[in-house]
């Protein structure tokens, strides 16, 4: 249960930071346009998923 806990709050706050991914998602929708640059924020936010499982487990073995 605590691990699922801390994924969720790593996903949450990985959301809300102004990380590259919002930056880069902000010129892609000045570019593109809302609607063209969709699969492009899609894409992100099918990506964070595996990365917040992997960084779960790699955390896994660093904290007992």
């Amino acid at each position: 249960m605590a691990q699922l806990a801390a994924l969720v709050v790593y996903a949450l706050v990985s959301i809300f930071t102004p990380g590259p991914n919002n930056v880069s998602s902000a010129a892609a929708g000045a570019k593109l346009g809302w609607k063209r640059s969709l699969p492009y924020r899609y894409g992100m936010g099918i990506a964070l998923w595996p990365s917040s499982i992997v960084e779960l487990t790699r955390n896994d073995f660093i904290v007992p």
